[in-house]
């Protein structure tokens, strides 16, 4: 009987040391985790756009301004960004897509967007004016513009081509068919 009461007795004991061990220990990484909690942080939200008073809206230049703000800083950061006047080849063949202005008996100079003509490899152009340093699209022509007027745009005033600048988050979700200019062309020659 002393022995049953003798073992019942020092398992009791382990049971407590255990149990009181156990708690000291959730104790402990409770303290822990407390101090290791990732802070909220504030969400930062865009300033409020402007009002235009004349027509008591949102001012769409601003709004415009910002949305292309917003496309530039979604462009990887390896970005190549040309400017007006260099000479760039393609490294590959490739779709780019093509304004031309018409003229017709009755409308006068209008431009037609979103034609696509395809540029053989090592095809050579010359970046036309852009619109910003950092451009979204570029707009660029061939140096053979005449020999390849009638194949790209026949019956036209004059036609400049035009591609984006490379991916984008946007772009992506888009699905555009046609490769990026910093993908199918490489720089050439580059202006002073």
């Amino acid at each position: 009987m002393r022995r049953r009461t003798f073992l019942k007795a020092a398992l009791a004991a382990v049971a407590l040391a255990a149990s009181g061990a156990s708690l000291a220990l959730r104790a402990a990484v409770a303290e822990i985790c407390s101090k290791a909690r990732p802070l909220k942080r504030a969400i930062k939200l865009p300033p409020l756009p402007k009002w235009n008073k004349t027509t008591d809206d949102i001012d769409s230049h601003d709004f415009l301004r910002r949305l292309q703000d917003y496309k530039r800083s979604q462009l990887p950061p390896s970005t190549v960004f040309p400017r007006t006047g260099q000479i760039w080849e393609t490294v590959c063949d490739c779709e780019v897509h093509v304004i031309k202005w018409m003229i017709g008996p009755t409308v006068p100079k209008v431009p037609v967007l979103r034609l696509d003509a395809r540029l053989r490899q090592g095809e050579r152009v010359r970046i036309l004016t852009l619109d910003d340093p950092k451009p979204l699209t570029v707009a660029f022509q061939p140096l053979r513009y005449e020999e390849l007027h009638q194949n790209i745009a026949p019956d036209s005033l004059r036609y400049e081509l035009r591609l984006r600048t490379a991916g984008s988050v946007l772009a992506a979700a888009l699905r555009e068919d046609t490769g990026y200019f910093n993908e199918v062309f490489r720089l050439v020659e580059d202006v002073a």
